[in-house]
């Protein structure tokens, strides 16, 4: 081999290793409104970042009580479902998380049953979850019971404990100790590694940001008056009052911003939880 190849080996493996450790090894979108809203052109920009993230790709909403779940183990990008979710009139609601995967050493390959988001019932609920980051050790102490994971993929494990604590602890309506409870069990989960997640009962939106993962989720509040902003990705600019009703409002959250708007990164550390377009709970100074 010549050392011209090698030297472009060398330089493959370390680009990839500085992408992977600045936080491109997944990411993941979502949004909470206060009614049903169109989620194609967020899901269009969105998409086109799967070019990073070979190993797949998916989107969850709640059309109804019950969840509704695309999702394949390849590219977003060279996905003929993906491309076709970007026309779909029906993807609209009020809550939706979508993830772009780049797996773990692991944690599985590109496959449907590694793709996230995980779906999960818990007491008549479909509880969602899309998971950002990896943890160790998991099958040794995190115990499961009546959900079990089909494949290895850590995420999937993490959504089946979750929605296994969640089930124990009889939450049949979240209050704000109830939200102190998971807030602390994701806190401690994260001994673990990193547990950087959206998750969602179909009625509120739980956004954990790991104290691993500063600056790596951003959010923006959308209300009335809508006017036009720019998507980074498509490239071209949108006028959101086309997109939502003018009695629209609420919150999107993503890995990295997806428009040319003013982006607040969220704190590390942190839980916030998202109804009906408005912050409900975040963890306490």
């Amino acid at each position: 081999m010549s050392r011209s190849v090698v030297r472009v080996l060398l330089l493959v493996t370390v680009v990839s290793a500085v992408s992977r450790s600045a936080g491109f090894c997944c990411e993941v979108m979502g949004f909470s409104f206060n009614e049903a809203v169109s989620g194609r052109h967020l899901f269009a920009d969105f998409r086109l970042r799967g070019d990073r993230h070979p190993d797949g790709w998916g989107v969850v909403l709640y059309p109804d009580k019950s969840a509704q779940l695309f999702k394949e183990g390849k590219p977003a990008t060279q996905s003929d479902l993906a491309k076709f979710l970007t026309r779909y009139q029906g993807l609209r609601s009020d809550i939706l998380i979508a993830f772009l995967r780049t797996g773990s050493p692991g944690c599985g390959g590109p496959a449907h049953q590694n793709s996230h988001p995980f779906l999960r019932e818990v007491d008549g609920r479909d509880f969602v979850l899309a998971h950002e980051g990896t943890i160790h050790d998991f099958r040794e102490k995190l115990k499961l019971r009546r959900r079990k994971p089909l494949g290895i993929n850590d995420s999937e494990f993490l959504c089946c404990y979750l929605a296994g604590r969640i089930h124990e602890a009889g939450i049949e309506r979240w209050s704000k100790e109830a939200f102190e409870w998971i807030d602390k069990l994701l806190r401690e989960t994260s001994a673990l590694g990193s547990v950087t997640c959206m998750f969602s009962d179909g009625e509120y939106l739980f956004v954990y940001l790991d104290e691993r993962d500063p600056d790596d989720l951003f959010y923006v509040r959308r209300e009335a008056p809508f006017g036009k902003v720019y998507f980074k990705h498509v490239n071209k600019e949108v006028d959101l009052s086309k997109i939502y009703p003018e009695s629209a409002k609420g919150f999107v959250i993503a890995t990295r911003p997806l428009t040319t708007e003013k982006w607040t990164p969220l704190t590390a550390a942190t839980l916030t939880v998202f109804q009906n377009g408005e912050v409900v709970y975040t963890t306490s100074e």
